[in-house]
């Protein structure tokens, strides 16, 4: 028994060791890194809640952004009035900002939708307020054709 002791102490210390390397390596990796790397981005700043200006009757949608450093995450919400009914659809955004545009990939929250997109969008400032605007093409969800969606604009909205 006096032998099996300092072995299993070696062992159990070594896990514990193990655990808190890795534990300081999340925190360094997926805080501290991060952190950093949003106090030295020195570009424009699109977190927050976008909503489309262009007036449409039956389709409406909002963005809902976060950004670290130049990466962009988050969610589209795509409403539209479908005989008289309000269907919504959640949409996951993941892309970066660079150079004045804001470039993302949406897909479907839903595992069975098939209606991916692709966003460019010009940032820019207009009385005091920022826009996005460009092209969204996407695969359309009843035949799977890609078509492109012109003109789309997003207006922040300071919340």
């Amino acid at each position: 028994m006096k032998e099996i002791s300092p072995i299993l102490l070696g062992v159990v210390s070594s896990l514990i060791a193990t655990f808190v390397f890795l534990f300081i390596r999340q925190v360094y990796v997926g805080v501290f890194l991060p952190w950093v790397k949003s106090q030295l981005y020195r570009g424009v700043r699109v977190k927050g809640r976008w909503e489309d200006t262009n007036g449409h009757d039956k389709i409406g949608f909002i963005l809902n952004l976060r950004q670290d450093a130049d990466s962009i995450s988050g969610t589209l919400i795509h409403q539209e009035n479908r005989g008289g009914k309000l269907e919504t659809l959640s949409y996951s955004i993941n892309g970066y900002c660079r150079d004045g545009f804001l470039f993302a990939l949406v897909t479907p929250v839903l595992g069975d939708a098939i209606d991916y997109q692709t966003l460019l969008l010009k940032i820019y400032h207009k009385n005091d307020t920022l826009y996005l605007k460009g092209d969204a093409s996407y695969a359309d969800g009843e035949d799977g054709h890609v078509e492109t969606l012109q003109g789309i604009e997003f207006k922040k909205i300071n919340r």
